[in-house]
């Protein structure tokens, strides 16, 4: 066996090791491509179920909302579970969370700001108070101010607001100076 024969056989092995390395990252791109179709089949699947999922009826025969989940019935939150024939075990393949809390803020700042919208920001507890909003009223002013600021901010900046209206010379919250409507007091001013 000359030096000729050995280098040959060392070029074929390079060849086989060149091929398996070849074979071995096709097969894992193949592997990948099945993980990657495994997936948006799976998630295909669980969009159907969430779509379809059935909501129990009530005595009425009216169909429960989410509200009622959160409300009557003490939902928080609903289990898809999978259990295969031959096993004891069940598996949770999804939860989906009944979020009553954002539904009800949204809802009541939609209302209030239509509320407000209507009457031009002159509402039943502003007239029994005696109090009346004055400046830009616009639907985008009072939309920043009844809608972003009270309905979303307004636990966020209320210690700052209070001490605005507190002990500043204007006397405008955040929402105020942003909205550019201001509140203006209609009631007797006494001179002590």
């Amino acid at each position: 066996m000359g030096y000729l024969d050995i280098l040959e056989e060392q070029v074929l092995q390079a060849k086989k090791i060149k091929d398996l390395m070849r074979l071995k990252k096709q097969k894992e791109e193949e592997d990948q491509q099945k993980k990657i179709k495994a997936k948006e089949t799976y998630d295909i699947r669980l969009e159907v179920l969430r779509k379809n999922i059935p909501l129990p009826f009530d005595v009425e025969g009216v169909a429960i909302t989410g509200a009622t989940l959160a409300n009557s019935l003490k939902v928080a939150e609903i289990d898809i579970v999978y259990k295969e024939s031959d096993s004891q075990a069940v598996q949770v393949v999804d939860t989906l969370i009944v979020n009553n809390a954002f539904q009800t803020t949204y809802t009541g700042s939609i209302i209030n700001y239509i509320y407000n919208l209507i009457l031009k920001g002159n509402t039943f507890g502003r007239r029994f108070t005696k109090l009346r909003l004055d400046g830009n009223i616009k639907w985008y002013s009072l939309f920043t101010r009844e809608f972003i600021y009270k309905g979303f901010f307004g636990l966020l900046t209320l210690p700052i607001d209070a001490y605005l209206i507190t002990f500043s010379k204007s006397r405008k919250a955040i929402r105020d100076r942003v909205s550019g409507i201001y509140v203006v007091d209609e009631s007797v001013r006494y001179p002590f």
